[in-house]
C-alpha cells in the first residue's frame, strides 16, 4: 500500500511539474516567433548590403591593383635602358613590387566575410598595404626621374 502511495505521489508530481512548464499560451509562441522572423530578415538584409559593398570595394581594389600592374610593366621597360648598377636596383624593386601586389590581390579575392568589425579591419589594413604599395611605385619614378635629369 505504501508502494502505491508512493508511486501515486511521483506520478501527481511529474503531472504537475510538465503541466506548469507548458505555461507559454499559443499566443506568445506567435508573438516570439514574428519577432525571430523580423530579426532574421534583418540580419538577411544587413548580409546583403555587407555582401554588396565588399563586391563594389572589391571591384574599385581590382581596379587600382590593375593600376599598378600597368605602372610596374611601366618600370619594367624603363628598366631595360638603364644603367647595369641601376638595373640590378631595379630588379629588386619591381620583384618586391610584383610581390606585393599579388599578395594584396589574393587577399581581397580570398576574404571570407565575417562579422562587420572583421571587415572594417581588413578594409583598413587593405588601405594601407595599398596606399603603400602605390607610394613605393611613386617613389621609383621619382627616384627614375630625378637620375635621368642628372
Amino acid at each position: 500500500m505504501k508502494l502505491n502511495i508512493l508511486k501515486m505521489s511521483m506520478f501527481a508530481f511529474l503531472i504537475t511539474g510538465m503541466l506548469m512548464s507548458c505555461n507559454d499560451t499559443p499566443a506568445e509562441n506567435v508573438e516570439e516567433a514574428e519577432e525571430n522572423v523580423v530579426e532574421a530578415q534583418q540580419e538577411l538584409e544587413e548580409a546583403r548590403q555587407d555582401s554588396m559593398e565588399y563586391v563594389t570595394y572589391r571591384t574599385e581594389a581590382e581596379r587600382k591593383l590593375d593600376e599598378n600592374d600597368q605602372k610596374i610593366a611601366a618600370l619594367k621597360e624603363r628598366q631595360r635602358t638603364a644603367a647595369k648598377e641601376v638595373e640590378d636596383k631595379y630588379d629588386r624593386d619591381i620583384e618586391e613590387m610584383e610581390r606585393r601586389n599579388k599578395e594584396l590581390r589574393d587577399n581581397v579575392q580570398t576574404y571570407q566575410q565575417g562579422g562587420r568589425d572583421r571587415w572594417e579591419s581588413f578594409k583598413q589594413k587593405f588601405n594601407e598595404d595599398l596606399d603603400a604599395l602605390g607610394n613605393s611605385i611613386s617613389n621609383v619614378f621619382e627616384r627614375d626621374t630625378t637620375d635621368n635629369n642628372r
